[in-house]
């Protein structure tokens, strides 16, 4: 694998990290909302804009997003307000329990944890797949403009670092 396409697969893990760190959080308030989708679809749209994309790479990309967008739907649909009810109550007893016990804590937490892991790999094989259809030039403008932004958003991450110790 050469130096680029390592970079390239790199920066899509990063994108992807990012982009999923919110999905595994697994706020169970928000399970099966759909509030997720139009963002993720909105933020995978900005990560490949200004590509020059083709009219034919915009039409893989778009059928590439419907067919995840379809998926998610079906696993919405697939959940039903039983399974949701059911870890309510779960929660429910455990604050309700006289001792907390946290096996049982773990375990729940682990559960809404391997779905948002499942959310974010799902994520992740969009953008590997839609990133597959960039040419290499495209990929090198990608690589340019994520590195960037990522030096931005550490730049940002120092400012507030140093404002907070300055509060002091």
């Amino acid at each position: 694998m050469n130096k680029l396409m390592k970079r390239g697969v790199i920066a899509l893990m990063v994108s992807g990290a990012l982009l999923g760190g919110t999905a595994a959080m697994a706020n169970p308030y928000h399970e099966g909302h759909g509030e997720r989708g139009p963002m993720m679809m909105e933020k995978m749209r900005h990560m490949f804009r200004g590509l020059d994309l083709t009219d034919e790479q915009k039409t893989q990309i778009r059928e590439l997003m419907k067919a995840h967008k379809e998926d998610r739907k079906a696993q919405r649909e697939g959940k039903d307000d039983a399974a949701r009810s059911a870890h309510h109550d779960k929660m429910m007893a455990l604050m309700n329990a006289e001792r907390f016990d946290e096996a049982a804590a773990k375990a729940l937490i682990a559960e809404r944890q391997a779905q948002g892991e499942a959310r974010a790999l799902e994520a992740m094989k969009l953008q590997h797949e839609i990133y597959q259809v960039l040419t290499p030039e495209q990929k090198a403008k990608f690589q340019t403009r994520f590195d960037q932004k990522r030096k931005e958003r550490e730049e940002r991450r120092e400012e507030r670092r140093k404002e907070r110790e300055d509060s002091f």
